[in-house]
């Protein structure tokens, strides 16, 4: 069933379409163009997401494809966008995603060498006004993984600016137990995570695996992730947990060589408990791995 909501919303994907000859232009099992070129399976994957949102949330998608006068010029029977359309697009409203945390906005849309750049660009719009967007394969995954999940209300938590005084919760504080539920909620108030955007119960690695595992609450930010863990007790499993959680946020986050140094995050690990174990703290600390007690 859809889900109601009173905000107007779409999803408008900026698909880069530079195809080396005309036998590399396709269309997708839903019917879009694409180039069978760079970022092929990126591309096709985050056509999935849209459709899966569309299908469980009904909320509508576009996808555009962006290029530059060369490509429309020679390939003028098609529908192809300007970089600089979809950068005007989005600049007018320059000043609201400042506030909403776009701290550069010039600089997201334009690439290494200055120019601008809008393939492998998600725009969120609202009642038809430019909310949000994501600029990396990677980001841009993430992003509609978190909407196929919690629907229209992880969207409305980008509405809100984030702030250095509270955190920003998406959801409901959600724990495999009630004691572990208890000291997610004790972890997201005591203010150590004011300023990060937060989930709890998030899915991990569907993008190679398939299947999800779940962390228990993941905290982010930009340039920061925080991957953490709830038990009672410390024990090995919970290290275990962390360690290769992150290595399926990364599985899922995947950036290509020549964008990853721009958009990297710092991803770091930590446990929240009730009882600490010396020996597996030691290791903790060797590791990396932070370790939140509240009793």
């Amino acid at each position: 069933m859809c889900e109601e909501s009173p905000l107007r919303v779409k999803l408008v994907y900026c698909r880069q379409f530079y195809p080396s000859s005309p036998e590399k232009i396709r269309k997708t099992p839903y019917e879009h163009l694409i180039a069978e070129d760079f970022g092929y399976e990126e591309d096709l994957m985050i056509e999935e997401l849209l459709e899966e949102i569309k299908k469980q949330h009904g909320i509508p998608y576009e996808i555009r494809l962006v290029s530059n006068e060369y490509f429309k010029r020679r390939y003028g029977h098609l529908p192809i966008h300007l970089h600089e359309e979809v950068y005007g697009e989005i600049i007018r409203f320059k000043r609201k995603l400042m506030i909403r945390g776009k701290r550069d906005v010039e600089r997201d849309l334009r690439n290494s060498s200055g120019t601008i750049s809008l393939g492998w660009t998600l725009i969120v719009k609202v009642n038809d006004e430019v909310v949000w967007y994501e600029t990396f394969p990677g980001d841009i995954i993430r992003f509609l993984e978190g909407i196929v999940y919690s629907g229209v209300n992880y969207i409305k938590s980008y509405l809100m600016p984030l702030s250095d005084r509270e955190p920003l919760v998406v959801g409901d504080i959600r724990g495999d137990t009630a004691v572990e539920e208890e000291l997610l909620r004790k972890l997201v108030f005591s203010g150590i995570f004011n300023g990060y955007r937060i989930r709890t119960q998030v899915p991990l690695g569907t993008r190679v695996h398939g299947k999800a595992k779940y962390a228990d609450m993941v905290c982010e930010r930009p340039g920061e992730v925080w991957i953490i863990e709830a038990k009672e007790e410390l024990n090995w499993e919970a290290v275990g947990q962390v360690i290769c959680y992150k290595v399926l946020y990364e599985e899922d986050n995947y950036l290509p060589e020549e964008i990853r140094e721009k958009a990297a995050r710092n991803i770091n690990l930590g446990i929240v408990v009730k009882k600490t174990d010396p020996v597996i703290e030691h290791c903790c600390r060797r590791l990396g791995i932070r370790i939140f007690k509240f009793t």
